[in-house]
């Protein structure tokens, strides 16, 4: 029995010892780990002289480049090549919190958060969504030169990079925003933007939000085809964008577009750095397409009806505000939707709106399209709109009965895109709604 009481004391005792010993490992409590870690980071993030750059990927897809600067009050200045307003530096608030793990958190709206705002008003998403992009990122990994960061939300990964003077230079010289240059394709108010590629009369159009260029070429019918390519802005020698995959336009396959500048209302670039190309407005498609007109007014007469949200004219859509009728949904255009007599038709276009959930016709007009053989329509009144009519079907009657008319150019089987002939500054797009 002594030697049991021996045995148990020993081994207490080594127990004992033990639960010193794994005490030991840690001088320090939790929170106080947690605080040092915390403080680590922010020191991390403070170690650049020269700010950091960044090559942000959105969830879907875009690539973007940032620039940031952090001090030791918790603020961040940060550039980006979201659009040209953009490469100005701009002031928020950033910490490093603990979320389950270390996270850098930016806490008041700057150029990130553009980029996840839900309103498609914003940065071109998707209602809701936005591009899926973050603005609290766990902290993921330090090595080197960079920190890997990975968003909490939508799992983007932003790693940023420690800069070289030359490379902060760049951004607040204002280099970069002449590398976002061909932007201003936007400013021309003509539908058509017009060059000439590879021995082929091309119209192009230019998305800056979702960083996409898009070649329109046409056959010998007028019927386009698009060519859509995705590209990253550069600020290297010569500045513009690079596509992420060259393109195929006529003989040309196209690398880049750089060297941006402004000529007699023109913008002019370098294709691939060498070919100068020269991009402006035009007023009529390279081929009319002859058939548009009565094929738009045709399309499954029986079977549905045309859509559209207002005119778009000089550089403003909605330029007669119908999308402010309240509950607005669309304008309904129904291809003959009565005859006169047996030859004779007229159209019915309908301000549709809904209220309590139901659909209401707060407005209508009425007209009667003439085809000419040049792939016009031309549309006149088949009843004059009346005297208090509001504004705004004054105003679309008046673009729409417009004498020289309109071509239709189709975007795909649904979709087709009207443009007035005298200036082509203002145009409607439409798209088909299939009868139930």
């Amino acid at each position: 029995m002594k030697r049991f009481f021996l045995y148990l004391f020993v081994a207490m005792a080594a127990l004992s010892s033990c639960q010193k010993e794994e005490k030991s490992v840690f001088d320090q409590t939790p929170d106080e780990r947690i605080n040092a870690a915390l403080a680590k980071y922010q020191a991390d993030v403070l170690s650049s002289p020269n700010g950091w750059k960044a090559l942000y990927q959105t969830g879907t897809g875009q690539t973007f480049n940032f620039y940031f600067t952090f001090n030791n009050q918790n603020r961040v200045v940060m550039y980006s090549d979201f659009d040209t307003s953009t490469t100005h530096p701009r002031e928020s608030s950033y910490r490093i919190k603990a979320l389950q793990q270390p996270c850098l958190i930016f806490d008041t709206y700057s150029y990130l958060h553009m980029l996840a705002d839900p309103n498609p008003y914003v940065n071109g998403g998707n209602a809701g969504d936005g591009l899926k992009a973050d603005f609290e990122f766990a902290i993921d990994t330090v090595k080197g030169d960079t920190i890997k960061l990975k968003g909490r939300q939508n799992g983007t990964e932003l790693d940023i990079i420690k800069a070289t003077k030359d490379e902060a230079d760049l951004w607040t010289n204002g280099e970069w925003s002449r590398a976002l240059g061909l932007q201003h394709i936007s400013d021309f108010l003509t539908y058509f933007k017009r060059t000439t590629i590879g021995g082929l009369d091309v119209d192009v159009e230019y998305y800056h939000y979702s960083k996409q260029m898009v070649f329109l070429t046409y056959n010998s019918s007028g019927i386009r085809s698009a060519t859509t390519a995705s590209f990253v802005y550069s600020v290297k020698s010569p500045n513009g964008i690079v596509f992420r995959n060259p393109v195929q336009i006529g003989t040309a396959t196209i690398s880049s577009l750089t060297d941006m500048t402004w000529v007699n209302g023109k913008v002019n670039v370098k294709i691939n750095g060498t070919t100068n190309i020269a991009i402006g407005e035009a007023t009529a498609p390279v081929i009319v397409n002859k058939s548009g007109a009565t094929s738009w007014w045709s399309y499954n007469i029986t079977h549905g009806y045309w859509a559209n949200l207002g005119f778009h004219s000089n550089g403003v859509d909605d330029a007669f505000n119908v999308q402010s009728i309240p509950g607005f949904y669309y304008m309904a255009y129904l291809p003959a939707y009565d005859t006169i007599t047996k030859t004779t038709y007229w159209d019915w276009m309908a301000y549709a709106a809904v209220k309590d959930n139901n659909l209401i016709i707060p407005s209508s007009s009425s007209f009667v399209p003439t085809f000419l053989n040049d792939g016009r329509a031309i549309f006149n009144t088949y009843k004059p709109d009346s005297a208090n009519a509001p504004l705004y079907v004054k105003q679309t009657t008046a673009a729409l009965t417009e004498p020289q008319g309109f071509y239709f150019v189709r975007v795909n089987t649904t979709t087709v895109d009207m443009v007035g002939v005298k200036d082509a500054k203002t145009w409607m797009r439409w798209y088909w709604v299939a009868g139930q």
